[in-house]
């Protein structure tokens, strides 16, 4: 029986696949995208989220449960949003949950639930009739950085004939990535930026892992979409947009292009996990979608 760690599941989501579905965020990332907006999945382990905009510094949390106060005040993050571990002489938190009770407010929570393949697919059945005329999406962070057990879930998924789908960076193992491929109905795959030499300052990771699998996608059977974040600057550039496309060339199985320009709520979330998001980043002016669509690829803004 294979464990894995999720840090959400939202039912009745419209917008990761086709009909209503429930999407499965699990905790862990391999890339350090600069614009990301789910910091509390990069992650693997279980972290303490705090709700710093709100916190009143009533210090319940800090005097009363822990020694190792998440972001060292009760208010939780450093001015410079380094961690814990490297703030407090005490050493770093273990994520326990005994602050989150005494917090009167409720702006304490943990983010991050170990649970196995078959704990979970029966918490995802409970609502099969509504998943019978949708499916079931896996999403995080980045769900093939817990094959083994992403795979488990598919394989008893598949079993119930419900329609299977993951989000995906496409930074993993190749051979992973072809086994779980058998077990899908839909891949979602994001291209960060086709140089490599941004790629790896962006991201903070290889370029070559998501061509590879990009290469295994489009030689299978599987429909696909491709998630292009545009960041003003940053990848919106023609150049870049062109790469993409050509890319994407000679894809049958290829459903659309679909662009998500950067919007801002990402920098609220970093305190909450005692992160730093020191970027001043801003979406396209401009979004040149006749790049795809002179390539006769089918592209929408999302």
């Amino acid at each position: 029986m294979e464990y894995g760690t999720i840090f959400d599941i939202k039912e009745f989501s419209v917008h990761d696949g086709p009909g209503i579905r429930t999407t499965v965020f699990l905790k862990g990332c391999p890339l350090r995208c600069c614009w990301c907006h789910n910091p509390e999945g990069l992650s693997t382990e279980p972290e303490i989220m705090i709700n710093t905009a709100s916190c009143t510094g009533c210090g319940r949390c800090y005097v009363e449960s822990c020694p190792v106060p998440v972001g060292g005040s009760p208010t939780g993050g450093f001015p410079d949003g380094e961690s814990s571990a490297e703030k407090s002489p005490a050493g770093k938190c273990s994520a326990c949950g005994k602050c989150v009770p005494l917090c009167p407010y409720g702006f304490r929570r943990i983010v991050g639930q170990k649970i196995s393949a078959e704990e979970l697919c029966e918490k995802i059945l409970k609502n099969q009739y509504f998943i019978e005329k949708g499916g079931v999406t896996f999403s995080g962070g980045e769900p093939l950085m817990q094959p083994a057990f992403l795979y488990e879930c598919l394989s008893i998924l598949k079993e119930k004939r419900i329609n299977t789908a993951i989000e995906t960076c496409g930074y993993a193992s190749s051979s992973w990535f072809e086994k779980v491929l058998g077990l899908l109905d839909l891949v979602s795959l994001d291209i960060k930026h086709t140089n490599e030499e941004k790629h790896k300052l962006y991201t903070g990771s290889s370029l070559e892992p998501v061509l590879l699998n990009l290469s295994v996608l489009k030689k299978s059977d599987v429909p696909f979409i491709i998630r292009l974040p545009l960041i003003a600057g940053i990848n919106d550039d023609a150049e870049n947009l062109r790469r993409t496309a050509e890319l994407l060339a000679d894809s049958k199985k290829l459903i659309s292009v679909e662009i998500l320009p950067y919007h801002s709520t990402a920098p609220a979330k970093y305190p909450m996990v005692s992160r730093k998001f020191p970027y001043d980043f801003h979406a396209p002016e401009q979004i040149k979608t006749e790049i795809f669509t002179s390539a006769n690829i089918p592209v929408k803004v999302l």
